[in-house]
């Protein structure tokens, strides 16, 4: 069914004024679709994955189900990830984005799918290289920092900040009134780690993430208070907030 008004009489469609107006409506339902486009963005969650680069594998493709305008990548290993976007190939001699070890960097670059690698010839631990991959449906500037100097409660809202675990109980997350999300990754191990809401941590109670594992707060259950953790053996867990 047409919304377009029937002309006055004595004017057909074609009438000078009649032609602006349907151009006015058209140019404010495209500006309407654009808005719905925006606010769709806005509210979609942040989609992250993790992958680990080893000696034999030193390479990995990972593509999202859509183009994202922003892409955040942390470097949990000890040697330097590169990162192809497009046709370039993830390596130094490609003009491939390097993220330095420990780092992690953010490219304002509309992408799907991008490629991961390391150099074969450097020294890549046992356990192999631990990144994780962060994409934002809203454009973030670009920006590079070290991940172990995030490594503090207050920059937990950084994508992908590593904080300490220890044998104790302590507080990875301060209290929050504002939070819509939290992820916690134990991609480093060495042991598994225990999570608790509000009260402290024990070993083999509350949310257990073995080593390699994550874990998302429900979207329907946000907890706005501290986050504390304990884990089998000392080390490090990833977060993610906003």
């Amino acid at each position: 069914m047409s919304s377009q008004a029937a002309p006055p009489p004595g004017q057909s469609a074609d009438h000078p004024i009649i032609a602006k107006i349907d151009r006015v409506c058209l140019e404010l339902a495209a500006l309407a679709g654009e808005q719905r486009e925006a606010l769709a963005r806005a509210s979609r969650p942040v989609e992250r994955r993790t992958v680990t680069l080893t000696s034999s594998a030193p390479v990995a493709h990972d593509q999202a189900a859509r183009t994202a305008p922003s892409l955040t990548v942390a470097n949990y290993g000890a040697v330097t990830v590169w990162v192809g976007v497009g046709s370039e190939l993830p390596r130094a001699d490609s003009g491939a984005v390097p993220v330095p070890a420990g780092a992690v960097v953010t490219i304002p670059v509309a992408v799907r799918s991008v490629q991961l690698g390391v150099d074969p010839s450097d020294d890549i631990p046992a356990g192999g290289v631990p990144v994780e991959i962060y994409r934002y449906w809203t454009v973030q500037a670009a920006a590079s920092s070290s991940a172990s100097a995030a490594a503090s409660v207050a920059a937990a809202t950084t994508p992908g900040a590593r904080v300490a675990v220890a044998t104790a109980s302590g507080q990875i997350l301060a209290a929050n009134p504002a939070r819509r999300y939290v992820s916690v990754s134990n991609v480093e191990g060495p042991g598994d780690v225990f999570l608790s809401l509000g009260g402290a941590a024990a070993v083999n109670a509350g949310i257990t993430l073995p080593v390699g594992s994550s874990w998302e707060m429900p979207a329907a259950a946000i907890y706005s208070g501290a986050i504390n953790a304990i884990a089998s053996s000392a080390g490090y867990v990833a977060i993610t907030e906003y």
